[in-house]
């Protein structure tokens, strides 16, 4: 029973981190933070999908490289905030 219910949460926090990427692709820090939520649920998933200590060194390397691309992600929309004054992606003017 308890193992449903988290599969289920998890599933639902994948769906629900798809959903605010596509909802709020004008704010680049809630985009990334989107992105997070569901490369952490997915991690959640992997572990009950593959048995939970079947994958202990796959799911550290896959939290090492979640935090990583987050910390280049922040690091890269913070120079960005500073350069530009704003973190809307409209207002950004890349092109």
């Amino acid at each position: 029973m308890l193992y449903d219910s988290m599969y289920f949460v998890s599933s639902l926090g994948c769906l629900v981190g798809v959903y605010l990427y596509i909802k709020a692709q004008k704010h680049f820090l809630t985009m990334l933070l989107s992105i997070e939520l569901f490369m952490i649920n997915s991690l959640v998933l992997f572990i009950f999908q593959s048995g939970f200590m079947s994958s202990v060194l796959f799911s550290f390397f896959f939290i090492v490289m979640a935090v990583c691309e987050g910390v280049i992600g922040l690091s890269i929309g913070i120079k960005l905030i500073r350069l530009f004054s704003s973190e809307l992606v409209y207002s950004l003017n890349l092109y």
